[in-house]
């Protein structure tokens, strides 16, 4: 969201989700690379940066956005 505003763009939303093939809550491990953060596979990481985030479906994310235009 932060590149969004600093590049002035209007025209995108950003959603915080993460894609997968099922619907679940589920914790993703915070990196400090921008491309190393990754979903939690099991408890036994209880020393990392981590926080809880919505997963869900492409289409069940599709389905949610048209109910809100």
């Amino acid at each position: 969201m932060k590149n969004i505003k600093l590049n002035n763009i209007n025209n995108v939303k950003a959603i915080n989700v993460a894609l997968s093939d099922k619907v679940v809550l589920s914790k993703i491990i915070y990196s400090h690379g921008s491309n190393w953060h990754r979903l939690l596979e099991d408890e036994d990481h209880d020393n990392v940066s981590q926080f809880e985030i919505v997963v869900t479906t492409g289409d069940e994310l599709l389905q949610s956005l048209e109910k809100l235009i």
